[in-house]
């Protein structure tokens, strides 16, 4: 027996394939036939026979997609048991988003991990929904976390093209002239996106104008934040916003060193900046030149660190 000859609907024997499924267990060949006529079935099996598939899969062809009301109703006795579930439904129906609205899709994306899965989807959404800009949005979106800057830049542009003047784009498309270095049309972009401060803030750091990156990135609690207040001499403020956003990366630890330095703080110094440099081998030839260091630059533990 093979899942062939069940009768099912091409997307979810798609799907099984796609999650390495090629013939029923005995509870699946018994209960999907009578599942699909819309009959009861009493099904008992052992842990690992499938028994969400032999449920999953007539619960997938009977839904219609186009009733937005509850269809199915799923009971688990335990919280782990309910995620193993609906992980496992949710991987039959990725591969018919055709059946999902641009929201759906919009909302089925954010449920996956991967990024590969997530773009897959948007795509999905761009192809069904070509008039909305939110699907090639949320797909340069992922582009450009992954470094495709140019593609993320085509996606962007097709989205600005739907809704002109759109802030969210408008931010996303400065974000990529700032990551290519045009920091001027960066610049201008963040103008138009007037309600996004955080990257007006990175320009502001770019352009030696400390102040006004203070101001922009106002109360946030990161890592940028913190380094432009160093910058302005702010190292109180620094260190606060670094201790309240407990951001745990290599440069924050860096920042932790400098402001310590700053202080006469040795210990602290040579602590963070260990921790730093285990985060991060780059950080050891940027803290071997780094004059805010030069106190220690003849300090063993500090060349220990460094070297």
């Amino acid at each position: 027996m093979i899942f062939e000859n069940l009768n099912l609907i091409e997307p979810i024997l798609k799907a099984l394939q796609e999650e390495g499924y090629t013939s029923p267990t005995p509870i699946q060949e018994q209960s999907i036939p009578v599942l699909l006529q819309g009959k009861d079935f009493l099904g008992c099996a052992q842990t690992g026979t499938g028994k969400t598939a032999a449920f999953g899969i007539p619960l997938l062809e009977k839904v219609d997609p186009e009733n937005r009301k509850v269809q199915a109703l799923v009971l688990c006795p335990t919280r782990e048991l309910a995620i193993q579930v609906s992980e496992e439904i949710r991987n039959l129906a990725k591969s018919n988003p055709s059946a999902l609205n641009v929201e759906e899709l919009l909302y089925a994306a954010t449920l996956f991990d991967n990024n590969g899965d997530k773009l897959a989807i948007y795509e999905a959404a761009m192809r069904q929904f070509p008039n909305d800009w939110r699907g090639f949005n949320d797909a340069g979106m992922i582009l450009f976390e992954t470094g495709k800057v140019a593609q993320a830049k085509a996606d962007f542009e097709k989205a600005n093209a739907l809704s002109a003047n759109n802030k969210t784009i408008k931010n996303n498309l400065g974000a990529v002239e700032l990551i290519n270095g045009n920091v001027k049309e960066a610049e201008v972009l963040f103008g138009a996106a007037t309600e996004v401060n955080y990257n007006k803030g990175i320009v502001a750091i770019m352009k030696g104008d400390y102040k006004a990156a203070v101001d922009y990135f106002g109360k946030c609690n990161c890592v940028n934040a913190a380094l432009a207040n160093i910058l302005a001499g702010n190292n109180n403020e620094a260190a606060k916003k670094l201790n309240e956003g407990k951001d745990d990366s290599a440069l924050a630890s860096y920042l932790k060193a400098v402001i310590a330095a700053r202080n006469n703080d040795n210990s602290a110094v040579l602590s963070n900046l260990k921790t730093a440099c285990s985060k991060d081998a780059s950080m050891k030839k940027l803290a071997a030149t780094d004059m805010e260091f030069a106190k220690l630059f003849d300090n063993a533990d500090f060349q220990a660190i460094v070297k």
